[in-house]
């Protein structure tokens, strides 16, 4: 799962673009994501420019 720092999130797209499982969508001057199509395939923080998508640890239960 990833995180977005909407306020570091400059709203390029860029990540949209990469995203593979359409899981990043606009969301008013941010980026918004839907976790359950999310696979983690990282592609969305490697390519953002603001650096404003880093991975999201869960915790083990």
């Amino acid at each position: 799962m990833i995180a977005i720092d909407t306020a570091a999130c400059t709203g390029c797209g860029a990540c949209i673009a990469t995203c593979p499982t359409r899981s990043l969508r606009r969301a008013r001057k941010a980026v918004a994501y839907t976790p359950d199509s999310c696979r983690g395939d990282r592609s969305c923080v490697e390519i953002c420019p603001a650096g404003a998508i880093g991975l999201k640890v869960e915790p083990l239960p």
